[in-house]
């Protein structure tokens, strides 16, 4: 069920349905960027899964489906952790767009 992507299937049909907004997550976030902190994603979950959820989890909706992408100044999809934080992991990231979001896979986005 989780392998095959039925599961996420469903939780990306009423993501509202599954997850709490967390608000004070939101704030926590703005303030370290406010205070000149590095704020970064790593996740091993695919943009596709992760674009459709952080945004209602964040209590952030509207017209614009990515604004949650402002809280972070990078953001790293399918990450592979644990196996990210090896040495010379990092070295084959593929960037997504030209403002610093970033995947481990080597698969076509």
């Amino acid at each position: 069920i989780h392998r095959d992507g039925s599961l996420k299937s469903v939780l990306t049909k009423d993501p509202l349905r599954f997850v709490r907004p967390e608000l004070e997550t939101v704030g926590m976030l703005r303030r370290l960027k406010e205070g000149g902190k590095k704020v970064f994603l790593l996740t091993n979950s695919e943009w596709e899964y992760t674009s459709r959820m952080i945004g209602p989890a964040f209590g952030i909706s509207g017209s614009d489906p990515k604004a949650w992408l402002n809280l972070f100044d990078h953001v790293v999809v399918e990450g592979r952790k644990p196996h990210f934080f090896g040495k010379g992991q990092g070295d084959d990231l593929l960037l997504l767009d030209s403002t610093n979001y970033y995947c481990c896979s080597r698969r076509k986005l």
